[in-house]
């Protein structure tokens, strides 16, 4: 009884034995296996930087290359805007002259055109002028025809219209023959307005 106890805790002891050891030979084998995969990450790791230095530096080298080509570029061009900036000149000079000489024409037809246009708006304001006289002497002639009015009155009321006529065209710088035959008034009467006109300019 006492052997086969000894025996079965013998046994025990030895399943404990093989079954550490078994777990510590699987670490191993684990720990093992983590330290092969990290050293490959390390591998990769330094191949990925050695790899982006490598594109950095070519990075830098293409740049470089660039800028001088950039710089070689615009000193070429300034030279050559500098040696062909008379050529462009004349060029634009007789661009311009031959664009002047095209519109010449056009423009004085403008001209033409514009002082057409000047002489009807002269007189158009002559003939409105005109109108508005014939139209003061017919209403003069109404009221000299009306019974009502008193015939002193009318004449004097025709009489200060031409007057206010003549002064205005005075005014205006027409000739004294020519305000006299406008509005129907002797040259000498003209005169006399003119002279009062002066001297109440002078006197202002």
């Amino acid at each position: 009884m006492m052997q086969t106890t000894l025996i079965a805790i013998l046994l025990l002891v030895d399943a404990g034995l093989i079954y550490a050891f078994w777990q510590f030979s699987r670490r191993r084998t684990i720990e093992a296996d983590v330290v092969s995969e990290l050293a490959d990450e390390r591998r990769q790791i330094e191949d990925l930087r050695t790899s982006v230095r490598r594109e950095i530096a070519e990075g830098q080298a293409r740049m470089r290359e660039v800028s001088d080509r950039v710089s070689r570029m615009a000193v070429e061009a300034e030279q050559e805007v500098k040696g062909s900036g008379s050529v462009m000149r004349e060029e634009v000079e007789k661009v311009l002259s031959g664009f002047g000489g095209t519109l010449q024409g056009p423009l004085a037809e403008l001209a033409a055109r514009q002082e057409q246009v000047l002489g009807l708006l002269r007189k158009l304001e002559s003939e409105r002028n005109l109108l508005r006289k014939l139209l003061a002497r017919a209403e003069m002639m109404c009221k000299a025809l009306d019974e009502k009015a008193p015939f002193e009155e009318v004449m004097s009321e025709m009489r200060e219209k031409k007057y206010t006529d003549a002064r205005s065209l005075l005014a205006q710088g027409n000739s004294v023959p020519k305000v006299a035959v406008e509005v129907d008034l002797s040259e000498a009467e003209v005169r006399l307005l003119a002279g009062i006109a002066a001297s109440s300019g002078k006197s202002l």
